[in-house]
């Protein structure tokens, strides 16, 4: 989940520092850009996956997000300032100047745009940490880490960047002399981690043979509750009382709508 934010309006204007998280440390609007939206978009499988067209966006908001309808009048405002997609929307504010330019053209202000970022940061998924994907039970997956570590893959984007096409694992494989079955593994470990708010389960997931985007796509609601709960058991951990059919049967559906990134 994206961090909360808040704008703080000291002497000097409004928007030139951003609070996350409640945080009381001030962030300069360029670090909050460059770390929450520029350091992720920069990614080729964000670019290709995730620059939703407004239009798309409205309708997610009204078929998802009922509370945050009323941002619906802002997109089409971008609309008529010629921004189409997501991605434009990022370019078109990435510096302070730029996006000073654009509230002045689009009649917004420093609120409403950094309203408008945190709507629409919802709409990609989290890097999740890469030993959130590992169970505690694989020292195999442990010991590869180590070595993806050493290579400049900690979280989940890099890992499905680098091995969403064959060439890239085959790439990645010779660089860390991780077997090719390895690097795949992982990459399909990270491609799970893109749903929401999953990134811890996928290792739940792992233990319980779902080891793929797709075999959750395919699985049985009920099963997997019933499979789960008795992995749960087995390692002394209790059973959440959400744990129900109905919250399963959301999940596979989710799981159904994601695009698979991974390339066999």
């Amino acid at each position: 989940m994206w961090q909360e934010y808040e704008v703080r309006k000291p002497s000097s204007p409004e928007w030139d520092f951003v609070r996350i998280n409640g945080s009381f440390n001030p962030w300069p609007y360029d670090k909050y850009l460059k770390t929450y939206w520029l350091g992720l978009v920069k990614y080729g499988f964000i670019q290709d996956h995730y620059n939703y067209p407004l239009d798309t966006m409205i309708a997610m908001i009204q078929r998802d997000m009922a509370s945050l309808v009323k941002t619906i009048p802002a997109i089409e405002i971008m609309k008529q300032n010629g921004i189409s997609s997501l991605l434009a929307l990022i370019e078109t504010v990435s510096t302070q100047p730029k996006a000073e330019q654009f509230i002045a053209q689009a009649g917004f202000t420093s609120d409403g745009l950094m309203s408008l970022l945190h709507v629409f940061r919802r709409f990609i998924p989290e890097p999740v940490p890469m030993p959130k994907l590992i169970p505690d039970e694989d020292e195999a997956g442990k010991a590869a880490y180590v070595v993806l570590k050493a290579h400049k893959i900690a979280t989940s984007y890099p890992m499905i960047e680098r091995g969403r096409k064959k060439i890239g694992r085959e790439q990645l494989a010779a660089e860390t002399g991780l077997s090719g079955d390895t690097i795949l593994d992982f990459s399909h470990r990270a491609d799970m981690s893109r749903m929401w708010m999953s990134g811890g389960m996928v290792r739940r997931y792992v233990m319980v043979g779902i080891h793929k985007l797709r075999d959750l796509q395919q699985v049985d609601p009920h099963e997997l509750r019933l499979k789960l709960e008795a992995y749960y058991r087995s390692i002394g951990m209790g059973v959440s009382v959400e744990s129900t059919d109905a919250n399963y049967i959301g999940m596979v559906e989710a799981a159904k709508r994601m695009p698979i990134m991974i390339e066999e």
